[in-house]
C-alpha cells in the first residue's frame, strides 16, 4: 500500500504521515527496490491509532507511552467539560443577552428606580452571568429576595445610605456608616447570593468601581469583609 493511500485512510496528509516516521512515534515500513515503502495492514492500524491519540491531544512524543489512551480520554473529559460549559454560558445568552434574567432586572428597577448605584449593581449582576460565575441557584435566591418585603426596605435603605457616603469628604469618619451597611448587605436583596455563586476569577480591582467621596473608604472596609 503506498503511503498516499494510507494518508487517505487515516484522514491526514502524506506530510503529517512522515512526520510520525521522522518522530518514532510510528514504525516507518521497508521500502522496495523503486524506493517506495510498502505499507502493510498493521502499518495503517498503528497510523490511525497515532491519528486518534493525536486528534485528542496527546503529543507525539507520548503516543507509544503505556497511559497513552486513559491520557486521551482524560483530555477529551476535559474538552466536554469546557464544552458543555460553554454551551450553558450560551444558553443563558440566548435568553439573556444582557446577561441577568429578565424578569430579575425588570424586578429591580421596578423596585429601586435607576440610580447610578442601583445600575452599578446591575453591571455587577451582568458581569458574574456572563463570566459563569452566576449558578441557577444564584437567580432563585434573587427572586426570591426580591419578593421579600424585608429584603427590598434592607436594599432601599443601603442604595440610600451609600449615596449619602458620595456626599461627604473621603477622609470623614464613617464607622457607624459601615457597620450599618455590613447589617443592610446581609439582610437586602443580595441576602445569601455569594454562597450560591461558582467559582471564578474576575480581573477586577477597587479601581474598577465607580466611587465618590467617603464611599471608597466604606467599599475598602465591606469588601475585606466579603473576602473574609
Amino acid at each position: 500500500m503506498r503511503i498516499s493511500e494510507v494518508a487517505n485512510a487515516a484522514g491526514c496528509s502524506i506530510r503529517a504521515v512522515r512526520h510520525m516516521h521522522a518522530c518514532g512515534a510510528v514504525p516507518e515500513p521497508e521500502r522496495l527496490p523503486n524506493g517506495y515503502r510498502d505499507y502493510a495492514i498493521s502499518d495503517v492500524a498503528a497510523i490511525m491509532r497515532a491519528r486518534a491519540l493525536i486528534d485528542a491531544g496527546v503529543p507525539l512524543s507520548q503516543i507509544n507511552a503505556p497511559n497513552a489512551v486513559p491520557e486521551a480520554l482524560s483530555l477529551i473529559d476535559d474538552q466536554l467539560a469546557h464544552l458543555e460549559l460553554q454551551r450553558t454560558k450560551l444558553l443563558a445568552l440566548q435568553q439573556n443577552p444582557a446577561g441577568t434574567p429578565a424578569d430579575i432586572r425588570d424586578s429591580i428597577l421596578q423596585h429601586f428606580g435607576d440610580s447610578p448605584t442601583l445600575l452599578a449593581e446591575l453591571d455587577s449582576l451582568d458581569l458574574i452571568a456572563l463570566a459563569g460565575v452566576a449558578s441557577p441557584a444564584t437567580w432563585d435566591q434573587l427572586r426570591a429576595n426580591l419578593a421579600d418585603p424585608t429584603c427590598l426596605a434592607s436594599s432601599q435603605s443601603y442604595f440610600t445610605l451609600w449615596e449619602k457616603l458620595a456626599e461627604l469628604p473621603a477622609a470623614t469618619e464613617i464607622s457607624a456608616e459601615i457597620a450599618e451597611l455590613e447589617q443592610l448587605i446581609s439582610t437586602g436583596f443580595m441576602r445569601g447570593v455569594f454562597e450560591t455563586l461558582r467559582p471564578g476569577t474576575l480581573p477586577l480591582s477597587r479601581s474598577d468601581v465607580p466611587l465618590q467621596g467617603a464611599q471608597a473608604k466604606a467599599f475598602k472596609a465591606l469588601s475585606g469583609a466579603i473576602d473574609a
